[in-house]
């Protein structure tokens, strides 16, 4: 006695459909079409993973790499942070003339500010090695972040596909057989409605 349940069997039945007498051509191309398709989604279930592991290897490495040379510095404003449309309560930071140190003397030039700050009062900014403004280093949330991203577009597009395949590969079957069901159903029905010698 099997040790499967009723509806396990029906699956093999389904996926081996060449132990039955009455199995169509078709048939036996949709239990394929199941395989590949079943086959194709734990293919696409990999590479997302494997997409979402490089990008967040990748990442890693430039995070580590901006961590290393690039550092906080404090810059004095050099005029105020005025906001070219004052009347918009939208603007929150304007860019400002600045200086700060740098490895060889001061460096000028425009840093993010708070609308309303005055000439002489200092925000942090970022720097690389030379002094020169870049932006924050990658944190590790971004790089988490975008690792899922990546891999859960990539498993969506995947599934995507293959689903959409499945289902054109069902519609094909799906007509053919309404075809050679019509076409069957000419042959006999004259004679079994009783008509077929008049």
């Amino acid at each position: 006695m099997s040790s499967l349940p009723g509806r396990g069997r029906g699956v093999l039945r389904l996926l081996r459909p060449g132990r039955n007498p009455l199995a169509r051509g078709s048939d036996r191309l949709e239990a394929f079409a199941w395989a590949a398709t079943v086959t194709a989604l734990l293919m696409a279930v990999a590479i997302a993973l494997a997409v979402g592991t490089v990008v967040r290897v990748d990442l890693s490495a430039r995070a580590h790499e901006q961590a290393t040379t690039r550092h906080q510095e404090t810059a004095v404003l050099l005029a105020d942070a005025l906001p070219e449309d004052v009347r918009s309560p939208a603007v929150r930071r304007v860019w400002t003339p600045a200086a700060w140190p740098g490895p060889d003397g001061t460096v000028h030039g425009d840093v993010p500010a708070p609308a309303d700050a005055r000439s002489g009062e200092t925000v942090g900014i970022w720097v690389d090695e030379a002094g020169r403004q870049v932006p924050r280093p990658i944190d590790r949330t971004i790089v988490v972040s975008n690792a899922l991203v990546a891999g859960v577009v990539t498993l969506l597009l995947l599934t995507t596909v293959v689903v959409t395949a499945h289902v054109a590969v069902g519609h094909l079957l799906w007509r053919h057989r309404a075809r050679q069901w019509a076409a069957d159903w000419a042959a006999v029905e004259p004679r079994w409605a009783g008509r077929a010698d008049r």
